[in-house]
């Protein structure tokens, strides 16, 4: 499974830590590490998610919340399928031991199908247009549609562009800023008027 997509180099420091694995808790410095929308933190490696989402808390097989008490493997697995999965693949045949990636891929589904889709590609069966009975578009369509959502924002940053502002039509706004010309010129000079002379006292 690669999760490549989702790795990046945190923020901080040369030299010194940037932060601390939710999986096995060792600090990150200036080497990569993976981060999952929708999963907090961030990790080392695809064992160290497996093993935050997968803990004690949680069953082992899908990840679900499970508040009981821990008494075994079987007090952490919710369901019989998780049971019976959890036993078939991670204790038997190890194809979903940790860090494999199968588990995770349980979990994406369930709970963040968006991110599982990221990872899977287009035309993967959890997709939108194949839960709402539509055929997904070939390439050819993906294409023209990507085309007229070019032209179409170009069009409206240009209609944007040449849209007049105050600098070039200040009366486009003029029910909110009022031309100079609008102003009653011989009301502002009547004020000069009423201005005290202070030699003679008289106004």
């Amino acid at each position: 499974m690669d999760i490549s997509i989702f790795s990046f180099v945190p923020d901080g420091i040369k030299g010194q830590p940037r932060g601390s694995c939710g999986g096995c808790g060792l600090f990150a410095w200036s080497t990569s590490v993976y981060r999952i929308p929708g999963i907090a933190g961030f990790y080392c490696s695809l064992e160290c998610i497996e093993t935050y989402l997968f803990s004690v808390e949680s069953c082992r097989w899908c990840g679900r919340e499970m508040p009981k008490p821990y008494t075994s493997i079987d007090s952490r697995l919710c369901s019989e399928d998780c049971s019976h999965n959890y036993y078939a693949h991670v204790m038997g045949d190890r194809t979903a031991a940790l860090g494999t990636g199968k588990r995770l891929i349980v979990y994406l589904q369930r709970k963040r199908p968006e991110v599982y889709r990221l990872l899977a590609g287009d035309g993967t069966p959890t997709s939108n247009t194949a839960k709402r009975g539509r055929p997904a578009k070939s390439e050819d369509e993906k294409r023209a549609t990507k085309a007229a959502n070019q032209r179409r924002f170009r069009g409206s940053l240009r209609r944007r562009e040449n849209a007049p502002t105050r600098e070039t039509d200040p009366y486009h706004v003029a029910s909110i800023f009022p031309p100079t010309a609008a102003v009653d010129s011989k009301g502002l000079a009547g004020t000069e008027n009423q201005v005290t002379d202070t030699k003679s006292g008289l106004a």
